[in-house]
């Protein structure tokens, strides 16, 4: 199981075997406890607030749909004939910790985690409570952001210490000696750079901190009751972040992912339960579950001293209170944040039924998960200015200019989804023999689409000419019209996912041998369609290409003349064309789902010596991937200018089409040593050696991505983004003489502390490396680069030469012009990084029944840099092939726990 990615107030996602991120079923207390907007995880309690968590993965039972990788199911504390409780606080302080590799100070982190249980009878043997409450507070300023800034050079127009040439777009001649007369200087881009600060270093390279303040406070409360032949559980759970604007207005580069001023985000988990045991043969559990985020980022408080209307850029509307984007690509992106509010919620019923008749342990069941997504998001409507180089042939030089190689603006971003997903199940636990048990399921998990409330749900089917809105472009329906149906895609019925699995224990019981194969779904979530639903005549957006600071709307309509469009617009509405980014699912799309295979040896050598061994195969299928399906074609003569003239669709600009026609294969060997030397003493290793290789790695949005060569999978095909070789983890606990022939001082003080570590070794990810600039003259704006050498240096070379150049970097060049580029994707592999955690605990007796805990514990404790991949654009020059990140320093943390 691989920690791949955490979105920021959305959770947690892992990669498990080979499946993508999404591919994790999250449970509480059984309860939903799954984020439907990307299919990650909840949030849950503080570790005080759990008893015990399980994890099924490889080839779990059909009792469980909505993964295709793993389900984990988390349970709360619950209430005892004894009163138990604690009260703890952890610490973490920028004082006791390292600094960064590449960080010019130590970060300022304060963080304060502090809170406390409870937990007894109210009426013994019957009603039981449990409570919990944790606060944190996080402040962090870590200065990482690296950003290159133009250069008091560059301001005047002075480009002579870039070493590539840069282009004149009127004479397509090279400036003599770089130079760029300042008659020439955008103007726009003058007023902007008075917000934009000369670092005052000779590459324009600075290090920015994004300040971090966040308040956390979380509470969880549960009943449980004992009433006759049922056990009913209730149990609620609750925490709000709030993060107040942070950033400074007056440098706006410094602003980015400082994201919409005051942050709120509170989260809701509620589930009730009831286990009735109906005779002792049996038994059925019945589970309700309620859970709700908001995500509310607030921008009306921030006044920034600029805008694109007052810095002269003309047609452009702006929407109160007005925000700016501007990306320089390998510079800078100044993107201060915008209004954002993201609600989600869910409601789930479950009920399992188990009868056990002899040899049989039968289990049927159904569940109900009902989802709902709304969304009020003013992203694009300051309109986004994309400088990549594609212009003069290099990014800054475009941005003086104000050559803008890609111009969006769009009305919005609003979604009211809503939808429903059912699961029926049946699963016999056959015991044939005494060491031989067979487990046989069948689970059916009809596929049925999303819906839009308002119907803005939108379908590609080119010719085909809209009933609902009659102005609209050939090829555009939308939900409702003949052809388009109301969820984008035909409802799939055929989810059906077959289980078998056995267990052997042949000879004298010291060997298990396990198996198993299984057929597992993905399910739908909510984020796929958030390039369906932003369309016009709803939310005009508009894309257009080689065009001017000062006027983007230039020989064009502009579709806001007078701000942005109605909510809800007539059946006449007028469509201005081309339409601007467009997503759609095929008129095919169909479920993705993935074959599972296991076995497993499981062998006792000796006494408190296991080891287990395993082959896990993963098979995807029908897996989702999204196309620019109208990228536009080169021929002679193709310019960035002319982009939209050689698209097969006239009337739209990028066509987003969600696909399911990709596969995906992993295979790995697991082995695991559990070893007990003492009584005192453990150690678990765990060892993965494996191969993922596949297409995409991600269900994509069509909002966001498109392959990077369009409709082609075989030269997408190469090694997962998540493909990591090998990883080894070696955990153990050791548990210090007590002293007991000591005296009361040296038990107290130096007997009985616990030592624990985590050793984690791993292989690099793999990454590819890009043009950076736009040779294919497509739209889609993510070339390969082409490969002409080879691209390997020696590995063990000094740790300076690594970082300055990892890959050889003369083995690459700019993909010839109107091609995608020769370079494989994921050709090369980062640094792979070795981890030690470290911890040291220790309880002192107090009172009866009462024990006052101290620890400490060390994250990366030998300070050892794990470096990031390294950045990997052809045409940034200055930083292509150079490593620039490394994961966290050391970092100390304290606390004192007192329980009872």
């Amino acid at each position: 199981m691989i920690l791949r990615d955490s979105s920021y107030g959305e959770g947690d996602a892992f990669v498990v075997s080979g499946s993508r991120q999404s591919g994790v079923y999250w449970l509480m207390d059984s309860g939903m406890n799954t984020d439907s907007y990307r299919n990650y995880s909840g949030n849950f309690p503080n570790p005080d607030a759990i008893q015990e968590f399980s994890v099924q993965k490889t080839n779990f039972s059909a009792e469980y749909g909505n993964a295709m990788g793993a389900v984990v199911n988390v349970v709360t504390r619950s209430g005892t004939n004894q009163f138990h409780g604690s009260a703890f606080e952890f610490v973490r302080n920028a004082v006791f910790n390292a600094r960064n590799f590449f960080a010019a100070r130590r970060d300022s982190l304060k963080r304060n985690q502090f809170g406390a249980t409870l937990g007894g009878p109210i009426r013994r043997d019957k009603l039981f409570f449990f409570a919990s409450y944790q606060g944190t507070r996080l402040r962090s300023d870590p200065g990482l952001t690296r950003q290159f800034l133009p250069t008091a050079a560059m301001r005047r127009g002075d480009f002579s210490s870039v070493t590539r040439a840069i282009t004149d777009p009127q004479t397509r001649q090279p400036f003599p000696g770089n130079q760029i007369p300042a008659s020439r200087l955008s103007s726009v881009t003058q007023a902007f750079l008075k917000y934009l600060p000369d670092p005052g270093t000779p590459t324009g390279e600075r290090f920015v901190g994004i300040p971090v303040k966040n308040n956390l406070n979380e509470f969880t409360a549960r009943g449980d009751y004992y009433l006759g032949r049922h056990r009913l559980m209730a149990r609620y759970f609750r925490n709000k972040l709030t993060r107040p604007f942070g950033g400074n207005v007056n440098d706006l580069a410094s602003m980015y992912a400082a994201d919409a001023g005051l942050s709120r985000q509170p989260y809701m988990q509620l589930t009730g339960s009831d286990v009735f045991t109906i005779s002792p043969q049996w038994l059925n559990d019945f589970t309700f579950a309620y859970r709700g985020r908001r995500t509310f980022n607030d921008w009306r408080a921030v006044k920034l001293p600029i805008n694109f209307r007052d810095a002269g850029v003309r047609g452009i509307a702006v929407k109160d209170p007005p925000s700016v984007y501007i990306n320089v690509s390998g510079g800078f992106l100044a993107r201060p944040g915008w209004n954002y509010d993201k609600q989600d919620y869910d409601l789930h019923w479950s009920n399992t039924t188990t009868w056990m008749q002899g040899a049989h342990e039968l289990k049927f069941g159904a569940e109900v998960l009902r989802s709902s997504n709304k969304i009020r998001n003013d992203f694009r409507t300051m309109g986004l200015f994309n400088f990549t180089g594609g212009i003069t042939g290099n990014a800054m030089a475009d941005f003086m200019l104000g050559e803008v190689y890609q111009f969006d603006q769009g009305g919005g971003e609003y979604k009211d989804l809503y939808g429903a997903r059912w699961g029926f199940f049946v699963q016999d636990n056959w015991r044939l023999t005494a060491n031989f048990t067979l487990n046989l399921g069948l689970r059916w998990d009809p596929m049925i689409p999303f819906h839009d409330s308002l119907g803005r749900t939108q379908c590609f089917r080119p010719g085909a000419r809209s009933t609902r809105f009659p102005n609209a472009p050939a090829g555009y329906l939308n939900a409702g019209d003949p052809g388009c149906p109301e969820g984008g895609f035909e409802s799939y019925p055929w989810q059906v996912a077959p289980r078998f699995g056995f267990a052997w224990r042949p000879g004298g019981g010291r060997s298990v041998v396990r198996g198993g194969f299984g057929l597992f779904w993905d399910p739908q979530f909510t984020i796929l369609y958030n390039g369906f639903v932003n369309a016009a005549p709803f939310s005009p957006q508009i894309t257009r290409y080689g065009v001017r600071f000062e006027d983007p709307y230039a020989g064009t309509e502009n579709p806001f003349p007078a701000g942005f469009a109605p909510f809800v617009p007539p059946a006449d509405s007028k469509f201005v064309t081309p339409l601007g980014t467009w997503g759609s699912f095929a008129h095919d799309y169909r479920p993705s789902y993935q074959q599972m295979v296991n076995l497993t040896l499981e062998r006792e050598l000796m006494l408190n010596l296991i080891v287990r061994a395993s082959y896990v195969a993963n098979l995807g299928r029908h897996l989702s991937v999204t196309d620019d399906v109208n990228y536009a074609r080169y021929a002679p003569g193709a310019t960035t200018g002319n982009i939209q003239q050689r698209r097969p669709y006239q009337d739209f600009t990028r066509v987003f089409v969600s696909t399911s026609d990709t596969t995906s294969s992993y295979h790995g060997f697991q082995l695991s040593v559990e070893r007990r030397v003492a009584e005192n003493f453990s150690v678990e290793l765990n060892y993965t050696i494996s191969k993922s290789i596949d297409e995409s790695s991600s269900d994509q949005s069509p909002q966001y991505a498109s392959q990077s060569v369009p409709l082609n999978r075989n030269l997408n095909r190469g090694l997962s983004d998540f493909d990591l070789p090998q990883r080894l983890v070696i955990s153990h606990v050791w548990a210090l003489p007590k002293l007991t022939k000591h005296s009361a001082w040296m038990r107290q003080v130096l007997g009985s502390w616990q030592f624990t570590g985590i050793t984690t070794v791993r292989s690099g990810y793999p990454f590819s490396v890009g043009s950076g600039a736009v040779r294919a003259l497509s739209g889609i704006n993510s070339d390969f680069a082409d490969l002409i050498g080879n691209p390997y240096l020696d590995p063990n070379r000094p740790r300076a030469e690594l970082i300055a150049q990892y890959f050889n970097t003369s083995a690459f060049t700019l993909a010839a012009l109107g091609t995608f580029g020769t370079s494989p994707r994921n050709l090369l592999r980062g640094p792979g990084a070795v981890n030690f955690d470290l911890g040291f605990m220790k309880r002192f007796a107090l009172a009866e029944g009462w024990r006052l805990e101290f620890r400490t514990e060390l994250f990366n404790a030998f300070n050892k840099p794990n470096f990031g991949s390294p950045y990997a654009a052809v045409n940034v020059a200055n930083r292509f092939g150079r490593i620039e990140s490394a994961g966290d320093p050391r970092i100390l943390q304290f606390a004192l726990k007192l329980l009872f």
